[in-house]
């Protein structure tokens, strides 16, 4: 695109906003932050895309760009979270009353499972199931390889479906099936390379 034909920052920041408000919104509730945390998230997300709108990329790549970027914020926020919690209960205050009570009992349960899982494997999970991205589109999130996105998810899935399986009886079916449903998304590298 020519430099006559490209829009002033200020026009790509709002289009960027309003075409992926709502996207990035669901990203980062689905991490479990409540309303008010998940709106400062989303606000210091779009903040860092204001800064940097010259580094944005071109749709479809700005999209991935602004998960990449919500996911060093949401990190951030959990560091200053934790450390909030460390500061409180250093001076003897009650620790911050955690979000509502999850009232899916099989919800609760992955929540716990995948809270289990190295943050590497619970981010690629999360990309993958929850925000429905391919291999590829996780891989250039994470700034990874599409095979290691592969590798890590399987591990994961493994993981949690060997654990539901230990707290299921093994006359009835299991929530554990979920995990072991072939992943459609497969890129044909995954497919070829599983051990």
């Amino acid at each position: 695109m020519s430099e006559a034909h490209t829009p002033p920052p200020e026009a790509r920041c709002d289009a960027l906003y309003r075409t992926y408000f709502r996207t990035v919104l669901a990203y980062v509730r689905r991490r479990e932050f409540s309303e008010p945390e998940a709106a400062d998230i989303v606000a210091d997300v779009f903040a860092v895309a204001w800064r940097r709108i010259d580094s944005v990329p071109e749709s479809p790549g700005d999209l991935l760009w602004l998960y990449g970027v919500a996911r060093r914020v949401v990190s951030e926020h959990r560091k200053r979270r934790w450390r909030r919690v460390r500061l409180d209960a250093r001076i003897a205050i009650e620790p911050p009353v955690e979000r509502e009570t999850i009232r899916d009992p099989l919800h609760d349960r992955l929540l716990v499972l995948i809270s289990r899982l190295r943050p590497a494997d619970q981010e690629v999970l999360r990309l993958v199931l929850w925000e429905e991205l391919t291999h590829e589109a996780a891989a250039a999130v994470l700034g990874c390889s599409v095979h290691t996105v592969a590798v890590r998810l399987h591990r994961a899935k493994q993981r949690i479906a060997k654990e539901l399986e230990l707290s299921t009886p093994s006359e009835h079916p299991t929530d554990a099936d979920v995990f072991r449903a072939p992943d459609t998304r497969s890129s044909e590298t995954w497919r070829t390379s599983t051990p």
